[in-house]
Parts: C-alpha cells; structure tokens; sequence
C-alpha cells in the first residue's frame, strides 16, 4: 500500500492531461525544512550510537539538484513520468553513515532491520529509480554522496554561530 496513492495520482494526472509532467523522486532532503539528512546531524550530535533500518535501499536527493532539473524541464516539453534522482544509491544506513562520517563524528551507526525499526507502514526494500529516460534528455544529477557534501557545507555555514 505504501505509495499507491501518489501513484494512482500520478497516472490520473496522465490521464487527465497527456502532455502533463510527472516528476518522480525519492529520499528527498535539502538545507530548509525537515529530513533526515538534519534529523541525523542533530541525532549524531546528541548520542554515540544512532540504530538506522540496512535492508532498504533507495536514492538519496538533493533538493537543489532537484530543483535545477525541474526549472531546465519547465521550459521544455517533455512529457510523461520522468524519475528525478542524483545519481547511486544506497541504504538508510549507508546514508545516516556517509552523513556522520562527513560530520566527523565518532557517532557509531549501527545497522538494523525494517522489522526491528517497528515502522508502522510498510516500506519497499529496493525503491531505487531508473533514470535511464532523464539521461536521454541530457540530463545527470551529480553523486548522491557529492551532493550531500555541498548540502552539509551550506548547512554548516548557514548555521547559527553559538557562543
């Protein structure tokens, strides 16, 4: 069940409007709002061990590369369902360890199950997205893990300075 909703929406929209758009993403994250990429800064700066779900695998975004490829397509006309992500992918856990790693903390990330997580809605384990038609278009997000770099430094320098 877990994402039928948007996909019903999608197909709908597609159906309503055949030259519509659709933009698919995942794992999205980015310097403004919430996500998990600050949910795990914030965690790694508070404990020592953080427990993060292994057994899931998807694609990290970066709302900024997001962005840049949706402006670029917004003056196009493309059409149809296009899946946008940076480019790899990897697990929560790699992710949460790629993010404490560039933090250069001790935090130690501990792998565990979707099982033993306890979530209540049930999540894929292999969500990552093809994106063999947004390179047809010319179009490449960088490396999840470049990506996340440049994002953490922004983060980092647009952090309030405390005293």
């Amino acid at each position: 069940m877990y994402g039928l909703s948007k996909y019903e929406g999608e197909h709908a929209v597609l159906e309503l409007c055949r030259n519509a758009l659709v933009v698919r993403t995942a794992w999205l994250y980015g310097v403004a709002g919430y996500n998990f990429v600050k949910t795990i800064m914030r965690l790694a700066n508070e404990k020592t061990m953080l427990e993060v779900v292994a057994d899931q695998r998807g694609c990290p975004t970066s709302a900024e590369d997001l962005a840049n490829v949706l402006r670029t397509l917004a003056t196009g006309t493309v059409c149809g369902l296009l899946h946008v992500t940076n480019s790899g992918d990897c697990t929560w856990h790699g992710f949460a360890e790629a993010i404490v790693r560039q933090m250069g903390l001790p935090t130690i990330v501990r792998p565990i199950s979707t099982a033993q997580a306890g979530r209540p809605a049930k999540r894929p384990a292999y969500s990552v997205l093809a994106q063999e038609r947004l390179a047809t278009l010319g179009q490449r997000l960088p490396h999840w893990q470049d990506a996340l770099a440049r994002c953490m430094k922004r983060m980092t320098h647009l952090a309030p300075a405390t005293s």
